[in-house]
């Protein structure tokens, strides 16, 4: 058996301390780049699922864009339709043409419409509590306050509503209902009445008037608040694309 001397040993000894100590470095630092590469896929996860979700609250908000164009389009064709009704006296419906008559009709008695855009997307990042993860918290602020403005919308279209049913009622209770459906093809005629006839009983009772005023007054109420929705509606088209980094043009209005 051969002695080693103590110099030898203790060479010996560090070099097994510096190869367990590397190892254990070695050890580490794998653990180390597996939690990072952990997180940074779990990073890239959450961004991919943040980016899916907001493309889906993108595409329900450039439909509600849409909708709300048409909205804004026929209401103020129903405001400015009812003011020059509630204007003619008896002489002027007498003289007006069958054509202008019926255009008339349409508007005026056709009904506003209500502003109710799909929030599903948006919806499911409220009910799951996600909302607030979202990176950009400017974003996440305007699209949490999103639902609170569309209920104070719903409070008002209320009244278009109610006016509107009553504006049904009075077309059933004079008989220009059937008529009218008949003037527009929905029902076998011949018509009883003329156009400019069913108008004239539309608008023979001063209380039949006052609903017909009332529903122009709910129709324009509702288009002084859809101005705000119609300027907020677009800052969130235009911070979504922005976002998403695409073009604000794609989909949205020009």
């Amino acid at each position: 058996m051969t002695d080693e001397s103590p110099s030898t040993l203790i060479q010996r000894v560090g070099e097994s301390w510096g190869s367990a100590f590397r190892d254990m470095v070695l050890i580490v630092s794998s653990i180390l780049i597996a939690f990072s590469l952990e997180a940074w896929w779990d990073s890239r996860s959450t961004l991919h699922e943040e980016r899916a979700a907001l493309s889906a609250v993108r595409d329900d908000f450039r439909a509600a864009r849409q909708e709300l164009d048409s909205v804004l389009v026929r209401n103020e064709r129903v405001v400015e339709t009812v003011g020059v009704v509630l204007a003619l006296n008896s002489e002027d419906v007498a003289r007006l043409a069958p054509d202008s008559a019926l255009q008339l009709l349409h508007y005026a008695y056709g009904g506003g419409l209500t502003f109710d855009p799909p929030t599903g997307a948006l919806q499911a990042l409220l009910f799951a509590g996600t909302l607030g993860d979202i990176r950009n918290h400017i974003l996440a602020a305007e699209l949490s306050a999103w639902p609170g403005l569309m209920d104070e919308i719903d409070e008002d279209q209320v009244f278009i509503i109610d006016s509107f049913n009553r504006l049904q009622d009075i077309r059933v209770r004079t008989g220009t209902m059937e008529q009218s459906m008949i003037f527009r093809g929905l029902l076998p005629g011949p018509a009883k009445m003329s156009q400019s006839e069913v108008l004239a009983a539309l608008l023979a009772a001063p209380q039949d008037r006052e609903i017909l005023a009332r529903h122009m007054a709910s129709v324009q109420g509702l288009l002084d608040e859809l101005g705000d929705v119609d300027r907020r509606l677009d800052a969130l088209l235009e911070q979504l694309d922005a976002e998403l980094g695409d073009s604000v043009s794609d989909g949205s209005r020009g």
